[in-house]
């Protein structure tokens, strides 16, 4: 079976891929003047400004592998964004909890000003029955990709 372009192209995966592409880039390109990465931007609006989070949960709720993750985590820790408190009551110091710092709150801060700026572009330039599809379409391929049967099948 030859490679159809028009198809590949066509399809909502790609779609999907080219627009959080350009995305990232107009992301890190607001970024870049703060020394900051997008991933090291999705970490810090990740952990509550109040509570933290723990370090535990935050790899699944940003879709980065643990590794990726402690390095990220790390790089953020040397620049004084984050602080790691570990559960000392439990005597396990696996359990770690991440916190924000001051300069990590304004980084934080800064981040929030930009990608609201970007979503409210988003949603001049986007009419409202629009966005409502959009969302319908997203909630429809998160079901569909946390489905085991799709998995299954793709796999087989």
């Amino acid at each position: 079976m030859a490679f159809d372009n028009d198809r590949a192209l066509k399809s909502i995966e790609y779609g999907m891929r080219q627009s959080w592409l350009n995305i990232k880039k107009v992301y890190n390109t607001a970024i870049r003047k703060h020394n900051s990465t997008m991933s090291e931007i999705m970490i810090l609006l990740a952990i509550d400004p109040k509570n933290g989070i723990s370090a535990s949960l935050l790899g699944p709720r940003i879709g980065v592998a643990s590794t990726s993750l402690s390095r990220i985590v790390n790089i953020l820790e040397e620049k004084g964004y984050i602080k790691r408190q570990f559960h000392t009551e439990l005597s396990d110091r696996r359990i770690v909890n991440l916190t924000l710092t001051k300069e990590g709150l304004k980084k934080r801060d800064i981040a929030k000003e930009k990608m609201f700026y970007f979503n409210d572009q988003l949603r001049q330039n986007v009419d409202e029955e629009d966005l409502k599809g959009y969302y319908k379409v997203v909630e429809t391929i998160i079901n569909l990709t946390q489905n085991h049967k799709i998995i299954q099948h793709l796999e087989s």
